[in-house]
């Protein structure tokens, strides 16, 4: 579907890619896509903001803005990261069209932690990175448990009853299996208050 034009390109809302497969799928500016990496590695994720084509639409690029895992920055993936976390960076690029796999959501956390089920293809940030300062905002993360860490949605934790602290259930050494049984969970400083 075409929208505003110059001399050479067309800006399009949306685009269908035809997967090798045979399968095909439509991207719309503002989608999340899976862009295939050089190597092995895991897929790039960006964010569509604009689809651009020559006006035969057969060559057609992409202008997105690339989410970071946490790995690929300067400081590396922290024990408070979770395993589908992202940041969501001030990088833009042109992207071959040929390049993308598929479409993903990246939520932010507050959705994500909604979520009833979350798919392999789903993804949250709660971080924005600046590629070119090397920050982030929020710079601090709310702290919880007595280990003074950001929460982690993919460790379990478990509520006090009387302070309404957050602990991790590994940090105050209780299992899934533990936490299943316990009906009121009152942590070490209210039970010694």
């Amino acid at each position: 579907m075409a929208g505003s034009t110059s001399s050479s390109t067309v800006s399009l809302t949306s685009y269908k890619i035809k997967l090798s497969d045979s399968s095909d799928f439509t991207i719309e500016v503002g989608d999340n896509v899976l862009v295939r990496p050089s190597s092995g590695s895991k897929p790039w994720i960006a964010k569509v903001n604009k689809i651009l084509s020559d006006k035969t639409e057969k060559s057609v690029t992409l202008i997105g803005q690339w989410y970071y895992r946490p790995e690929n920055t300067k400081h590396g993936r922290m024990d408070f990261h979770g395993s589908a976390e992202l940041f969501m960076s001030n990088h833009y690029d042109n992207i071959w069209i040929e390049s993308i796999d598929g479409k993903c959501k990246v939520h932010e956390i507050k959705e994500y932690q909604r979520l009833e089920v979350v798919g392999p293809t789903d993804y949250y940030y709660r971080l924005k990175y600046d590629v070119v300062t090397d920050s982030y905002q929020p710079e601090k993360l709310q702290v919880y448990c007595s280990c003074e860490k950001p929460y982690n949605p993919d460790l379990k934790m478990i509520q006090c009853e009387r302070c309404y602290e957050w602990y991790h259930i590994k940090c105050i050494g209780l299992t899934e299996e533990e936490v299943e049984s316990i009906g009121d969970y009152i942590c070490d400083p209210c039970k010694n208050t």
